[in-house]
Protein backbone atom coordinates (compact mmCIF):
# COMPACT_ATOMS: atom_id res chain seq x y z
CA UNK A 1 0.00 0.00 0.00
CA UNK A 2 1.01 3.35 -0.82
CA UNK A 3 -0.34 4.05 2.75
CA UNK A 4 -2.99 4.00 5.25
CA UNK A 5 -3.74 6.45 7.17
CA UNK A 6 -5.87 6.74 10.96
CA UNK A 7 -7.62 9.46 11.84
CA UNK A 8 -9.17 9.47 15.87
CA UNK A 9 -13.13 11.39 15.56
CA UNK A 10 -14.63 11.71 18.73
CA UNK A 11 -18.30 11.58 17.20
CA UNK A 12 -17.27 7.60 15.95
CA UNK A 13 -18.40 5.28 18.37
CA UNK A 14 -16.95 2.10 17.18
CA UNK A 15 -13.90 -0.04 17.03
CA UNK A 16 -12.73 -0.53 13.55
CA UNK A 17 -11.19 -3.73 11.99
CA UNK A 18 -9.40 -3.73 8.69
CA UNK A 19 -8.04 -6.65 7.04
CA UNK A 20 -6.54 -6.33 3.80
CA UNK A 21 -5.00 -8.89 0.88
CA UNK A 22 -4.08 -8.05 -2.58
CA UNK A 23 -7.67 -9.70 -4.17
CA UNK A 24 -9.83 -8.20 -1.32
CA UNK A 25 -10.29 -6.12 1.99
CA UNK A 26 -12.86 -6.29 4.69
CA UNK A 27 -14.14 -4.34 7.33
CA UNK A 28 -15.67 -4.74 10.44
CA UNK A 29 -17.18 -2.87 12.56
CA UNK A 30 -17.64 -3.16 16.67
CA UNK A 31 -19.80 -0.76 19.01
CA UNK A 32 -19.72 -1.46 22.71
CA UNK A 33 -22.56 -3.96 23.94
CA UNK A 34 -24.14 -4.47 27.34
CA UNK A 35 -26.56 -7.13 26.67
CA UNK A 36 -26.73 -10.94 28.09
CA UNK A 37 -25.59 -12.18 24.52
CA UNK A 38 -22.23 -14.85 24.82
CA UNK A 39 -18.66 -13.78 23.29
CA UNK A 40 -17.50 -16.09 20.75
CA UNK A 41 -14.57 -17.80 22.07
CA UNK A 42 -11.12 -16.05 20.96
CA UNK A 43 -10.40 -18.32 18.70
CA UNK A 44 -13.93 -17.61 16.59
CA UNK A 45 -13.48 -14.26 16.94
CA UNK A 46 -9.58 -14.71 15.51
CA UNK A 47 -10.71 -16.44 12.52
CA UNK A 48 -14.01 -14.05 11.96
CA UNK A 49 -11.51 -10.69 11.60
CA UNK A 50 -8.66 -12.58 9.66
CA UNK A 51 -11.04 -13.49 6.44
CA UNK A 52 -13.04 -12.48 4.09
CA UNK A 53 -17.07 -12.42 3.23
CA UNK A 54 -18.14 -15.69 1.65
CA UNK A 55 -21.92 -14.71 2.09
CA UNK A 56 -24.14 -11.49 2.01
CA UNK A 57 -22.70 -9.06 4.76
CA UNK A 58 -25.94 -9.16 6.48
CA UNK A 59 -25.49 -12.21 7.93
CA UNK A 60 -22.72 -10.93 10.06
CA UNK A 61 -24.28 -8.11 12.35
CA UNK A 62 -25.50 -9.35 15.75
CA UNK A 63 -21.91 -10.92 16.63
CA UNK A 64 -20.20 -10.64 20.12
CA UNK A 65 -16.77 -10.32 20.99
CA UNK A 66 -14.72 -9.55 23.89
CA UNK A 67 -12.97 -6.30 23.79
CA UNK A 68 -9.73 -8.01 24.81
CA UNK A 69 -10.07 -10.29 21.59
CA UNK A 70 -10.16 -7.04 19.53
CA UNK A 71 -7.13 -4.94 21.60
CA UNK A 72 -5.16 -5.94 24.33
CA UNK A 73 -6.62 -3.72 27.46
CA UNK A 74 -9.65 -3.02 26.47
CA UNK A 75 -12.62 -4.39 28.58
CA UNK A 76 -15.98 -5.67 27.79
CA UNK A 77 -17.81 -6.58 25.01
CA UNK A 78 -18.56 -5.56 21.56
CA UNK A 79 -21.22 -6.64 18.83
CA UNK A 80 -20.51 -6.27 15.10
CA UNK A 81 -22.95 -4.00 13.30
CA UNK A 82 -21.45 -4.96 10.08
CA UNK A 83 -18.74 -6.81 8.26
CA UNK A 84 -18.15 -6.48 4.46
CA UNK A 85 -15.72 -7.16 1.51
CA UNK A 86 -14.77 -5.74 -0.81
CA UNK A 87 -12.98 -8.13 -4.28
CA UNK A 88 -11.17 -6.51 -6.72
CA UNK A 89 -11.78 -9.55 -8.87
CA UNK A 90 -15.46 -9.33 -10.12
CA UNK A 91 -15.98 -13.06 -10.04
CA UNK A 92 -15.12 -13.33 -6.30
CA UNK A 93 -17.40 -10.00 -5.56
CA UNK A 94 -20.23 -12.20 -7.21
CA UNK A 95 -20.37 -14.52 -4.87
CA UNK A 96 -20.20 -12.35 -1.68
CA UNK A 97 -23.09 -9.97 -3.01
CA UNK A 98 -27.09 -10.55 -4.58
CA UNK A 99 -25.47 -8.47 -7.44
CA UNK A 100 -21.95 -8.03 -9.19
CA UNK A 101 -20.53 -4.10 -9.05
CA UNK A 102 -21.68 -2.17 -12.11
CA UNK A 103 -19.39 -1.08 -14.96
CA UNK A 104 -20.04 2.17 -14.13
CA UNK A 105 -18.23 1.38 -10.78
CA UNK A 106 -14.76 0.03 -12.07
CA UNK A 107 -12.87 2.85 -13.10
CA UNK A 108 -10.01 4.96 -12.21
CA UNK A 109 -9.55 7.69 -9.69
CA UNK A 110 -12.20 5.84 -7.46
CA UNK A 111 -13.09 5.41 -3.62
CA UNK A 112 -14.66 2.14 -2.54
CA UNK A 113 -16.01 3.55 0.97
CA UNK A 114 -17.67 1.60 3.68
CA UNK A 115 -20.45 4.07 5.55
CA UNK A 116 -21.93 3.92 9.00
CA UNK A 117 -25.92 4.97 8.25
CA UNK A 118 -28.97 3.91 10.92
CA UNK A 119 -26.05 2.29 13.07
CA UNK A 120 -24.95 -0.35 10.43
CA UNK A 121 -22.13 -0.51 8.62
CA UNK A 122 -23.07 -0.15 5.02
CA UNK A 123 -21.88 -2.90 1.96
CA UNK A 124 -18.70 -1.38 -0.13
CA UNK A 125 -19.49 1.75 -2.09
CA UNK A 126 -18.37 3.83 -4.83
CA UNK A 127 -18.12 7.36 -3.58
CA UNK A 128 -17.33 8.84 -5.98
CA UNK A 129 -20.77 9.12 -8.19
CA UNK A 130 -22.35 10.58 -4.96
CA UNK A 131 -20.73 14.54 -5.66
CA UNK A 132 -20.56 14.33 -9.41
CA UNK A 133 -23.10 16.87 -10.21
CA UNK A 134 -22.85 18.51 -6.87
CA UNK A 135 -19.30 18.65 -6.71
CA UNK A 136 -19.37 18.84 -3.15
CA UNK A 137 -16.63 17.97 -1.12
CA UNK A 138 -16.66 14.86 1.53
CA UNK A 139 -18.34 16.47 4.61
CA UNK A 140 -20.59 18.18 2.68
CA UNK A 141 -21.80 14.91 1.24
CA UNK A 142 -21.98 13.16 4.29
CA UNK A 143 -24.33 15.76 5.77
CA UNK A 144 -26.64 15.25 2.59
CA UNK A 145 -26.54 11.78 3.07
CA UNK A 146 -26.98 11.71 6.73
CA UNK A 147 -23.90 9.16 7.76
CA UNK A 148 -20.70 8.90 9.03
CA UNK A 149 -17.60 7.71 6.10
CA UNK A 150 -16.04 4.98 7.88
CA UNK A 151 -13.56 3.41 5.52
CA UNK A 152 -12.30 4.06 2.39
CA UNK A 153 -10.02 2.84 -0.16
CA UNK A 154 -8.81 5.23 -3.00
CA UNK A 155 -8.09 3.28 -5.95
CA UNK A 156 -6.44 5.78 -8.41
CA UNK A 157 -6.28 2.87 -11.17
CA UNK A 158 -8.53 -0.12 -11.93
CA UNK A 159 -6.52 -2.23 -13.36
CA UNK A 160 -3.92 -2.76 -9.48
CA UNK A 161 -4.46 -5.06 -7.10
CA UNK A 162 -6.07 -3.94 -3.56
CA UNK A 163 -2.46 -3.97 -2.08
CA UNK A 164 -0.91 -1.76 -4.94
CA UNK A 165 1.71 0.50 -3.97
CA UNK A 166 -0.79 3.20 -5.95
CA UNK A 167 -3.69 2.54 -3.42
CA UNK A 168 -4.38 4.26 -0.16
CA UNK A 169 -6.61 3.70 2.82
CA UNK A 170 -8.05 6.24 5.14
CA UNK A 171 -10.37 5.15 8.06
CA UNK A 172 -11.69 6.88 11.16
CA UNK A 173 -12.23 5.36 14.37
CA UNK A 174 -13.55 5.85 18.22
CA UNK A 175 -10.22 7.79 20.29
CA UNK A 176 -11.58 5.33 23.37
CA UNK A 177 -11.73 1.56 21.25
CA UNK A 178 -9.01 2.28 18.43
CA UNK A 179 -8.54 -0.09 15.41
CA UNK A 180 -7.08 -3.16 13.90
CA UNK A 181 -5.55 -3.84 11.24
CA UNK A 182 -2.97 -6.56 9.70
CA UNK A 183 -0.99 -3.87 7.64
CA UNK A 184 1.28 -0.98 9.39
CA UNK A 185 -0.83 2.16 10.15
CA UNK A 186 0.31 5.74 10.36
CA UNK A 187 -2.02 8.58 12.62
CA UNK A 188 -2.67 11.25 11.11
CA UNK A 189 -5.44 14.53 12.19
CA UNK A 190 -8.15 15.26 10.64
CA UNK A 191 -6.58 18.99 9.86
CA UNK A 192 -3.79 16.52 7.64
CA UNK A 193 -6.23 14.79 6.01
CA UNK A 194 -8.71 17.75 4.89
CA UNK A 195 -5.36 20.12 3.97
CA UNK A 196 -3.21 17.32 2.45
CA UNK A 197 -0.28 17.39 5.11
CA UNK A 198 2.07 15.31 6.37
CA UNK A 199 2.69 13.78 3.27
CA UNK A 200 -1.22 12.64 2.09
CA UNK A 201 -1.71 12.64 -1.11
CA UNK A 202 -3.80 9.67 -2.16
CA UNK A 203 -4.94 10.86 -5.32
CA UNK A 204 -2.74 11.47 -8.85
CA UNK A 205 -3.05 15.21 -10.40
CA UNK A 206 -3.29 16.45 -14.16
CA UNK A 207 -1.48 19.02 -15.97
CA UNK A 208 -2.96 20.35 -19.02
CA UNK A 209 -1.22 22.12 -21.34
CA UNK A 210 -1.78 23.87 -25.16
CA UNK A 211 -1.78 27.18 -26.81
CA UNK A 212 -3.43 29.98 -25.54
CA UNK A 213 -5.19 30.93 -28.71
CA UNK A 214 -6.52 29.52 -31.76
CA UNK A 215 -7.83 30.54 -35.29
CA UNK A 216 -11.38 30.05 -36.38
CA UNK A 217 -12.31 26.56 -37.41
CA UNK A 218 -8.64 25.60 -36.87
CA UNK A 219 -6.95 22.67 -35.13
CA UNK A 220 -5.23 23.07 -31.35
CA UNK A 221 -3.29 20.07 -29.80
CA UNK A 222 -3.03 20.12 -25.83
CA UNK A 223 -1.00 17.81 -23.84
CA UNK A 224 -2.10 16.10 -20.62
CA UNK A 225 0.62 14.51 -17.85
CA UNK A 226 -0.19 12.86 -14.73
CA UNK A 227 1.73 13.24 -11.08
CA UNK A 228 0.87 13.21 -7.66
CA UNK A 229 0.29 16.49 -5.70
CA UNK A 230 4.40 17.21 -4.78
CA UNK A 231 5.09 16.87 -8.73
CA UNK A 232 6.47 13.44 -8.79
CA UNK A 233 5.46 11.94 -12.62
CA UNK A 234 3.28 8.99 -12.71
CA UNK A 235 4.22 6.75 -15.07
CA UNK A 236 0.73 4.48 -15.44
CA UNK A 237 -1.58 4.10 -18.20
CA UNK A 238 -5.21 5.81 -17.37
CA UNK A 239 -8.27 6.61 -19.01
CA UNK A 240 -9.29 10.31 -18.96
CA UNK A 241 -12.39 12.08 -20.18
CA UNK A 242 -12.04 15.75 -22.37
CA UNK A 243 -14.52 17.77 -22.28
CA UNK A 244 -14.85 21.51 -23.61
CA UNK A 245 -17.18 24.42 -23.31
CA UNK A 246 -17.21 25.26 -26.83
CA UNK A 247 -15.63 23.78 -30.49
CA UNK A 248 -15.82 20.09 -31.38
CA UNK A 249 -13.97 17.43 -29.10
CA UNK A 250 -13.16 14.37 -31.57
CA UNK A 251 -12.64 11.87 -29.19
CA UNK A 252 -14.19 12.64 -25.46
CA UNK A 253 -11.49 9.94 -23.97
CA UNK A 254 -7.81 9.68 -23.85
CA UNK A 255 -5.66 6.39 -22.72
CA UNK A 256 -2.62 8.08 -20.97
CA UNK A 257 0.78 6.07 -22.09
CA UNK A 258 2.85 6.41 -19.21
CA UNK A 259 1.03 9.36 -17.81
CA UNK A 260 0.98 11.38 -20.64
CA UNK A 261 -1.10 11.95 -23.71
CA UNK A 262 -2.15 14.37 -26.53
CA UNK A 263 -5.47 15.29 -28.23
CA UNK A 264 -6.99 17.76 -30.41
CA UNK A 265 -10.07 19.99 -30.01
CA UNK A 266 -11.33 22.33 -33.26
CA UNK A 267 -12.75 26.08 -32.53
CA UNK A 268 -15.73 24.83 -35.09
CA UNK A 269 -18.44 27.39 -35.27
CA UNK A 270 -16.47 29.92 -32.83
CA UNK A 271 -15.84 33.84 -33.77
CA UNK A 272 -12.93 35.93 -33.26
CA UNK A 273 -13.03 37.02 -29.80
CA UNK A 274 -14.62 34.29 -28.50
CA UNK A 275 -13.23 32.02 -25.85
CA UNK A 276 -13.59 28.61 -24.41
CA UNK A 277 -12.20 26.24 -21.89
CA UNK A 278 -10.72 22.97 -22.04
CA UNK A 279 -11.21 20.50 -19.06
CA UNK A 280 -9.63 17.31 -18.39
CA UNK A 281 -10.58 14.59 -15.82
CA UNK A 282 -11.81 11.38 -14.84
CA UNK A 283 -15.41 9.68 -15.25
CA UNK A 284 -16.11 10.86 -11.46
CA UNK A 285 -13.73 13.70 -11.15
CA UNK A 286 -14.61 15.77 -14.15
CA UNK A 287 -12.32 19.18 -14.80
CA UNK A 288 -9.50 17.79 -12.75
CA UNK A 289 -7.48 20.32 -15.12
CA UNK A 290 -8.73 22.76 -17.57
CA UNK A 291 -7.49 25.83 -19.84
CA UNK A 292 -9.20 28.82 -21.46
CA UNK A 293 -8.49 29.43 -25.40
CA UNK A 294 -8.92 32.71 -27.16
CA UNK A 295 -10.38 32.37 -30.94
CA UNK A 296 -8.23 34.88 -32.68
Amino acid sequence: MKKIAACALEDHNHFVNIFVTDEAMSVALFSPYSGDQDAISSDQCGTFLNQHNTSPFMLNNGIVVAGADLKEGLAGKFICIGKTTYFSSPVAAKNASVECYGSGEITDRRSMAWFVKNGWLSAPTTRNPMSYFTKAGTMRTLQLERMQLAVQLIMPFASESVTSDYNSIQFNYSPTYGYRCNLPVEEFTLEQLQNHGNGWSPNPVLALSGPESTEEDKDAEFSVSMSWEDGTAIEHDSEIYIDSTGGYVPLRRLELSNGVGKFRIRALGLKAGESFKVKVGWRYFTGAAEKTVLVV
